[in-house]
């Protein structure tokens, strides 16, 4: 099941100027000779074209030095196929069905890519002669063990790969390649492992993901040694025998205790982060001579010693994510110091600091009430972050720092914008979301290279006069304040603008007519009764919900928008939409025969849910039109106005049904620094039955949508919850395959029946329950580097790389659809199941936009402190935003017990109202430099 393969036009060829070809999932019908061509094309790329045999065309191009035949179809090929490029260093088979590799290759070869062809048989890639072969790629090839024989280009050879295969051991055979200098066996099934001395000195041996829990070491040469993701519990000194040792890697194992090693003169790094340390000791503190880099993040330690003194070549420091209260005063006088990360601890206060080279200052997420004025001669700095703390003001000698590009300064206390900022004359990134702040001084106007600037979750009655002034301004974010009315007349945007997020305000008329490039617009959660802008045709997502005042007219939207793919509008006046239906791939409704009394508050319910106008069905089958063939696959009969010519189309009657129900309900997404949106939700909730469902697509929005579309009519089959609950996954699935969705999706489902709540999920999106005195996580992340799920995938084979990417794609381990890969991909999920009781507040559903930037604790005391589901949902939303989410980002809050009157979703806005600091700067608060800068001058500092 693969995407259909575009054809290349002919044209394609006729350009003069081509020196490749690079084509990626398309159709090679023919591939003309040219003459004119010939001499140029030294690089060609066929991945993913469906290949079954190499075009015989291509051997004309006898100058092809890199070719690149991934991800086809290839098996066997001609005996001098790869003889006809004279030049060919660079030869890629990778995902392919090799068996044999008889051909002849040429004697030129020097890098050879045979990973992810999982019949491949070992002993013929040992026959090749190729002698100038120095990197060999072997991955995920379920390789059992290497041959004893010696390879003909065992002189050559530099660098072999043999990650993701089935070897127990360090093959012995690797000791006869007298030049080989990087081995790397990540991911393989080795228990022991003895480092015996090679004859030459190795640069690199990464024995990552195996199941070392010890090493031998003998005497050897290394500069790189990586045993992360093992079984091994305590740091040995055995590791600093060896010989020219430079880089350390033990992250992710099993490490407990207090770190007590004496580390050499020669180690530059140190990794052992995402173990649970609890602190080091003195030997070690003082063994950081010439150390550069330390990391050791996401442990539990509390302190550390003031034995730092020798630290003099520390330049990167990673003690983010520990339990840390105070750091010592020893480790802040590195005059080297270029990353300093300390986030996500409990400090309380900073020592004072020299750090003349730093460029990056993280102490996010501590409890801070002020940071030593000690940036004076800090001029290189370039990103701050002071988030989450409890800041009033950021240090002055901050004015010295005229490189700064970006800085996180959200969730403090600031009431007026820090006037040391104003310096920051480069400054591209400034978030100053979750502050107390009411206006932003005049002197701001004339940053000239701001891109981004996110000012929600704040007090704003008024968006800046001057908002037109920031010319390159591409992202705005002012959701959740207390913004009036927006026009012409009180503020104009600049052109570039293709962001804006002002959902969760008091909006009641938006007109503008310069966002001729915006790309999302949000203006949820307002009082909206007008909305105007110019009609533009780089729109592609809108969100006008829970506008009860206004009329959406789906028609008017697709003339002015032309690109416009998603429109959320749910909870509004009234939508007009005159669109042809196409007849859709219908589901199969079962009969709502009832047994019982709990069967019968399920059915009664769900009928309601099923929007009454079954009979709609048939008006639909007569609308179908065989043309709307590309339009079907991607949208399901529940949906049926859903989707409709591609606009994608979040409504009360599709999507999001809130009737009688007795819950507090939230919901707020967003497409984040994306350009498509790929989140799809359900929500249903009455009396008796609440389903809320949030999938997050990935390579395309067909497989969320899809999801999103059958939860409610899925739900209205369930006769025993306990037993068919998890049979939604299985039949959505099913569903996805029989569509012919070429893309995927993690999900998350709750369903709650009187006051029992069933929870579900597959890949990465979470549930968290919020309790009284706890945050419980219901649903695990399945991702491919956790050591049960990586093996899972291996055994089937599924193989995982390095850097934890399934088959070098996907991020997740499990998941709807990618029928690309394998339907192994997808498992029936665990279901958990509980009883609602006092003690249980509230249900957070949300994609991995949120948790890849926030931990569960920290969200639970967010929310805690929110007036409302609603309210929670949209502050956490910009949350994520503001602390550097990459992704789209969709959040679902349920309020168990909500006051009477914030039942279902309450779009009361109950920000609290402050007095407004006049834009007007102060004296003190002129900008240090109101032009660009000149290129190539070095600035002064003050």
């Amino acid at each position: 099941m693969n995407d259909p393969l575009s054809v290349v036009p002919t044209s394609f060829f006729d350009r003069e100027t081509l020196s490749s070809f690079d084509f990626y999932n398309v159709k090679i019908e023919s591939l003309p000779i040219k003459e004119n061509l010939v001499p140029k094309i030294v690089k060609a790329k066929f991945a993913k074209c469906g290949l079954k045999s190499i075009p015989e065309e291509l051997f004309s191009y006898v100058n092809i030095r890199e070719l690149d035949l991934s991800d086809n179809h290839l098996s066997d090929f001609n005996s001098y196929n790869f003889l006809n490029f004279d030049h060919l260093t660079k030869l890629d088979l990778s995902f392919n069905m090799i068996s044999n590799v008889t051909c002849m290759m040429p004697k030129t070869l020097i890098i050879l890519d045979l990973s992810f062809n999982q019949t491949l048989d070992i002993d013929s890639v040992w026959n090749l002669a190729v002698p100038m072969l120095e990197t060999l790629k072997l991955n995920n090839c379920r390789l059992k063990n290497l041959p004893e024989t010696t390879p003909k280009w065992a002189q050559t050879i530099k660098n072999i790969q043999l990650d993701g295969n089935f070897i127990n051991h360090i093959p012995n055979c690797l000791q006869k390649f007298p030049n080989l200098e990087d081995i790397s066996l990540f991911g393989n099934m080795i228990g022991k492992a003895s480092i015996k001395s090679f004859d030459h000195p190795l640069r690199s041996l990464n024995l990552a993901m195996n199941m070392l829990e010890s090493i031998e070491i003998s005497e050897i040469e290394l500069q790189i040694l990586n045993v992360s993701y093992c079984h091994i519990k305590q740091v040995s000194q055995n590791y600093m025998m060896i010989d020219g040792l430079k880089v350390l890697h033990l992250n992710n194992c099993c490490i407990s205790g207090i770190l007590d090693i004496e580390l050499t003169e020669n180690l530059a790094i140190f990794n052992a982060s995402n173990n649970k340390i609890t602190g080091v000791s003195e030997t070690f503190a003082n063994s950081i001579t010439r150390l550069s880099v330390l990391n050791l993040s996401n442990n539990e330690i509390e302190s550390l010693p003031d034995s730092f003194q020798n630290c003099i070549c520390l330049s990167q420091l990673y003690l983010n994510h520990n339990k840390l209260q105070k750091l010592p005063k020893s480790i802040m006088h590195s005059k080297l110091m270029e990353k300093f990360i300390v986030s996500h601890n409990y400090l309380t206060c900073l020592e004072e600091f020299h750090f003349p080279q730093l460029r990056e200052f993280d102490v996010s997420f501590n409890e801070l009430t002020f940071i030593p004025d000690s940036f004076e001669k800090s001029s290189y700095l370039i990103s701050i972050n002071v988030s989450c703390n409890f800041l009033t003001d950021i240090p002055h000698s901050l004015i010295s720092c005229r490189k700064v590009i970006t800085l996180y300064a959200n969730n403090n206390l600031f009431t007026s914008l820090p006037a040391c900022i104003l310096s920051f004359a480069m400054l591209r990134n400034l978030y100053v979301s979750g502050n107390q702040l009411t206006s932003l001084p005049l002197s701001l106007s004339s940053f000239f290279f701001l891109t981004t600037l996110d000012i929600s979750n704040n007090h704003f009655q008024t968006l800046p006069s001057f908002t037109e002034n920031f010319f390159g301004l591409k992202f705005l974010n002012a959701s959740h304040n207390l913004i009036g009315d927006i026009s012409d007349g009180n503020v104009k945007f600049p052109n570039k603008l293709q962001f804006l997020d002002l959902s969760f305000n008091l909006i009641k008329t938006f007109q503008s007519s310069t966002l001729s490039q915006l790309n999302s617009l949000a203006l949820d959660f307002n009082q909206l009764e007008s909305f105007e802008i110019q009609p533009t045709e780089t729109l592609s997502i809108l969100t006008v919900s829970n506008n009860n005042q206004i009329s959406v007219d789906i028609n008017k939207f697709m003339n002015d928008f032309p690109n416009l793919k998603t429109i959320e509008a749910f909870n509004v006046k009234n939508i007009i939409d005159n669109r042809t239906v196409p007849f859709f791939p219908s589901i199969t409704f079962k009969s709502q025969n009832t047994n019982s009394s709990v069967e019968n508050n399920i059915n009664a319910t769900l009928n309601c849910l099923n929007n009454e106008n079954n009979n709609e069905n048939n008006s639909y089958i007569n609308d179908y039109n065989s043309n709307n063939e590309n339009d079907i696959t991607k949208a399901e009969n529940g949906s049926r106005k859903s989707i409709i010519n591609n606009l994608h189309l979040i409504s009360s009657e599709n999507d999001i049904f809130v009737g009688d129900t007795i819950y507090g309900i939230g919901y707020s997404s967003t497409i984040g620094v994306r350009q498509t949106m790929e989140d799809s939700i359900a929500i249903h909730s009455d009396k008796n039955v609440s389903i809320f469902a949030l999938f997050d697509g990935h390579a395309g929005s067909s497989a969320s949508i899809i999801a999103a579309s059958m939860i409610k009519n899925e739900v209205a089959q369930i006769e025993n919850p306990d037993s068919d609950f998890s049979k939604i996954f299985l039949n959505i699935q099913n569903k996805l395959r029989s569509n012919h969705v070429v893309d995927g999706c993690t999900g998350i489902i709750s369903l709650i029946i009187n006051d029992i709540c069933y929870v579900a999920g597959i890949g990465d999106s979470r549930v968290i329950l919020i309790r009284n005195n706890e945050v419980r996580r219901i649903t695990k992340d399945e991702k491919p580097l956790d050591e049960s799920e990586y093996r899972r995938l291996q055994e089937i084979g599924i193989g995982v790389s390095s850097d934890g990417r399934v088959q070098r794609k996907l991020s997740v381990g499990r998941s709807f659809g990618d029928f690309w890969c394998t339907q192994e991909l997808f498992l029936v999920p665990i279901v958990t199941s509980f009883h609602i009781t006092e003690n249980d507040l509230s249900l957070i559903l949300a994609c991995d936009g949120l948790w890849d930037v926030s931990k569960d604790e920290e969200v639970a005391k967010i929310y805690r402190s929110s007036k409302s589901a609603q309210d929670g949902a949209t502050f956490l939303k910009n949350f994520a935003i503001a602390n550097g989410s990459q992704d789209n980002i969709s959040i679902l809050t349920v309020d168990f017990h909500p006051d009477n009157s914030q039942t279902g979703f309450c779009s009361l806005n109950l920000i609290e109202r402050l007095p407004i600091i006049p834009e007007k700067d102060s004296e003190n608060d002129q900008p240090l430099c109101l032009s660009p800068p000149s290129p190539g001058k070095r600035r002064s500092r003050r």
